[in-house]
């Protein structure tokens, strides 16, 4: 299962408000109104483990959600058990990770496509 993002909403809250706005992830999480407990329903890490393999993808040089995202929650993962694979791109940004013309998109397209050949019936 390919991820990207931001797995731990709380500690990464302040790095990623470039191009959103610096208190976007405070209002996606509601802490306004919902306090500091609106990060434990909220972030992906309090889920953790997942129980299932993760494959990490990250550019890196993603202004928006920065490599060091993905390094945080492959530590928070297998810390918890999880097995976790990061997969960088070096000439990856934010967007080429998902854009199908790209070296890093088609990458990832095929490793998804590998994946599902996998998959039980």
């Amino acid at each position: 299962m390919p991820v990207a993002g931001v797995g731990e909403l709380a500690w990464g809250a302040g790095y990623v408000g470039g191009a959103c706005g610096t208190d976007t992830v405070t209002k996606l999480v509601d802490e306004r109104t919902r306090g500091k407990e609106a990060w434990s329903d909220t972030s992906p890490a309090a889920l953790l483990p997942l129980g299932i393999p993760q494959t990490l993808v990250s550019g890196v040089y993603d202004p928006i959600v920065a490599l060091a995202h993905a390094g945080r929650w492959q530590k928070l993962a297998t810390d918890k058990g999880d097995k976790v694979t990061l997969r960088t791109f070096d000439a990856a940004g934010h967007f080429e990770i998902i854009a199908p013309w790209t070296e890093a998109g088609r990458s990832i397209i095929d490793t998804v496509i590998g994946m599902m050949k996998r998959l039980p019936n």
